[in-house]
C-alpha cells in the first residue's frame, strides 16, 4: 500500500511446550481512512478486535509520517508502549493498512517470561495505555457513555493483568485463558 502510512500484517503465534500455533491474520487487504466513529469502528473491526492493533512487531511505519508528526514511545513507558504508540499514529491521522500475508512468527518457551512478577513499570504502563485509549475514544467522537463503560472495562482488564502477573509467571496478559478456551 504505498499510501500508507502504517502497514500492518498477520502474526503466527506458536507455543512450543503445548504444541498450539495460533495465526491472527487479515481476511483480505485493506485501507483505513476517516475520521471520527467511522475511523474507530474500521480499526476496531479489521484490527483491534484481532490483536492485531496492539503491536509494533507486526507493522512498517513511514519514516516521514513519523518524523513529521514528532512520535516517539513514550521515554517512561515500558508496558503497553506498543498499543500507546499504534493510538498516538491513529491520532494524527495516520493512514493504516494490512496485508493477508502473515509476517511475523513469535514463538512462545515457558522459560521466557517477561512479566512473571510485579513491577511498578507494569502499573505506570497500562495507567498511560488507560489515558490514551480514553483520548482515542474522545478522538473518534465516542459519546460519553460509551467511553465510560470502555474505560471502565479496560481497568477491570488492568486490574486483572495486575494480579495474573503478580501471582501467575508465564501468564501473559490474557492468553492463559485464550488458550484454555480453544483446547477445550
Amino acid at each position: 500500500h504505498p499510501d500508507c502510512d502504517v502497514c500492518a500484517f498477520g502474526v503466527h503465534r506458536h507455543w512450543i511446550d503445548i504444541g498450539l500455533e495460533l495465526v491472527d491474520a487479515f481476511d483480505d487487504d485493506f485501507v483505513i481512512r476517516g475520521r471520527g466513529r467511522a475511523l474507530f469502528d474500521a480499526v476496531n473491526e479489521r484490527m483491534a478486535s484481532r490483536n492485531l492493533l496492539n503491536y509494533v512487531w507486526n507493522k512498517v511505519y513511514r519514516r516521514s509520517f513519523l518524523e513529521s508528526n514528532r512520535i516517539r514511545f513514550e521515554p517512561h513507558s515500558v508496558c503497553y508502549e506498543d498499543i500507546i504508540f499504534n493510538l498516538d499514529c491513529l491520532m494524527k491521522g495516520a493512514v493504516f493498512g494490512g496485508i493477508r500475508e502473515v509476517g511475523y512468527t513469535w514463538t512462545h518457551r515457558s522459560c521466557g517470561s517477561t512479566l512473571g512478577r510485579y513491577r511498578p513499570w507494569i502499573e505506570e504502563g497500562s495507567a498511560l495505555y488507560v489515558e490514551r485509549s480514553r483520548r482515542w475514544f474522545a478522538h473518534c467522537g465516542l459519546p460519553q457513555d460509551e467511553i465510560d463503560a470502555r474505560i471502565a472495562s479496560l481497568e477491570r482488564s488492568r486490574a486483572d493483568a495486575m494480579i495474573v502477573n503478580m501471582y501467575r509467571p508465564n501468564s501473559g496478559f490474557g492468553m492463559r485463558r485464550r488458550i484454555r478456551a480453544i483446547r477445550e
